[in-house]
């Protein structure tokens, strides 16, 4: 979106014609901002309310769990500096957020740039008796802030993790989005088995395919950053990862999630 200065309230109908075009497009992009974190909240309330987790269940973040979140490469913040294979956010929590913003303070030179990939796409480009079978079935993922900790290489000694081990819990591999009534594939490379009538074979070969077609190039928009950047996507359709960047340049981002409802 062009022309638009978010320090302050644009007309209602602009904020009306920024989530049509967040529902169409599903990644929103918002150049040249200067915001702070009273303000990014105020902004992610034009979308939804606050995402707050189950008790007891770990996001992304510290000890106390803060509603923005530092992604940095800095001290104090969390998120890796290794690549970050692609995903949809907190899809291991019984309702996943719908949506999440992402701004810029601090970006490195070159690299660090995200990726996002069109679930609905991918979606339509199966065959349809493929379409099909996924229809009846349901993905896990775990909670990488829990038990074994396997998340440990991707956000960091500031992240809070908990040794014991909490609930998995499974969603639909086909989703209905609950503002358009597309449906699109809710996967990514981090769901761990698949749930449903469906033997083990049947189950390592799915998760084989699946993972190979939803990180297919031309599902994907890569996105370059600039300090002062803002994005807002739609975690309901799309899948995005990070590529590698100079560690010895600073990567700090600010980040919210917004609350969704449960997975159909």
């Amino acid at each position: 979106m062009r022309g638009v200065d978010l320090r302050r309230d644009p007309p209602g109908d602009a904020v009306y014609r920024m989530l049509c075009a967040f529902r169409e497009h599903a990644v929103l992009v918002i150049r040249d901002q200067d915001l702070d974190v009273r303000r990014l909240i105020e902004i992610s309330e034009w979308f939804g309310p606050e995402y707050v987790p189950p008790p007891g269940l770990p996001v992304a973040g510290g000890v106390d769990q803060p509603r923005v979140v530092e992604i940095s490469n800095r001290e104090g913040g969390v998120g890796a500096t290794i690549p970050l294979p692609a995903h949809s956010d907190l899809m291991y929590m019984p309702v996943p957020p719908a949506a999440t913003m992402l701004y810029a303070v601090e970006v490195p030179a070159s690299g660090g740039e995200t990726s996002f990939s069109n679930l609905q796409q991918a979606f339509m480009a199966l065959a349809p008796e493929l379409r099909q079978r996924l229809s009846a079935l349901r993905g896990v993922v775990r909670n990488p802030f829990a038990g074994d900790g396997y998340g440990r290489a991707m956000s960091g000694e500031h992240q809070h993790y908990i040794t014991e081990e909490v609930p998995e819990f499974s969603h639909p591999l086909v989703r209905t989005h609950p503002d358009t009534g597309r449906q699109s594939l809710y996967f990514s490379p981090f769901v761990a088995k698949l749930l449903g009538d469906i033997d083990a074979q049947e189950e390592a070969r799915l998760l084989e395919l699946l993972r190979e077609h939803v990180d297919r190039e031309e599902f994907y928009y890569e996105h370059h950053w600039r300090a002062g950047d803002l994005l807002i996507w739609d975690n309901r359709c799309t899948n995005h990862k990070r590529a590698p960047f100079d560690t010895a340049q600073a990567r700090v981002m600010q980040r919210l999630e917004i609350a969704g409802t449960r997975p159909f």
